[in-house]
C-alpha cells in the first residue's frame, strides 16, 4: 500500500479588505499560472470536467432561462454567447445533465430552445 501524501499547511493572514472568494481566486491563479506549485492527490471519484451544450433560444427569453437555471443552484452556468442571435452556452456540472434535460423538456418549447452543437466535456483542472 502506498504511503499517503503528506499534508502541508501554512497559515496566512488575509488583509482585512480581502474577502475569502478573492483569496481563493488569487490562489487558484497562482497555482494555474505556475507561480506556486502544489502536489495534491486527486480523488478519482471527483470529476474534473463539465458538459457544455449550446442552444439557440428566442433572444428576449434568454434572461428567463438564466433565472430558471440559477434557481437550481450548482447545476449549470449560463453564458450568453450572442445575444442578438440568441445563442447561449450551458456549462453543466458533472452528473447534473439529467436536470438540464428535464428543464429543456419542460421549458424548451416556451423558450424556443434548440440544441445547436453536440455536447462535449470540458476539462476544468489546471
Amino acid at each position: 500500500m502506498a504511503n499517503p501524501m503528506p499534508l502541508v499547511t501554512k497559515s496566512l493572514t488575509l488583509p482585512q479588505s480581502m474577502t475569502l472568494p478573492q483569496f481563493h481566486f488569487l490562489c487558484n491563479n497562482w497555482v494555474c499560472n505556475g507561480a506556486i506549485s502544489l502536489e495534491v492527490e486527486k480523488d478519482p471519484m471527483i470529476p474534473t470536467f463539465s458538459t457544455v451544450r449550446r442552444y439557440l433560444i428566442d433572444p428576449p427569453k434568454i434572461h428567463f432561462l438564466t433565472f430558471i437555471i440559477e434557481a437550481y443552484e450548482g447545476v449549470a452556468v449560463v453564458t450568453t454567447e450572442d445575444r442578438k442571435a440568441g445563442i447561449v452556452r450551458l456549462e453543466i456540472s458533472p452528473g447534473q445533465e439529467n436536470i438540464i434535460d428535464e428543464i429543456v423538456a419542460r421549458e424548451g418549447k416556451e423558450l424556443g430552445m434548440k440544441e445547436i452543437v453536440a455536447e462535449k466535456e470540458v476539462d476544468n483542472s489546471c
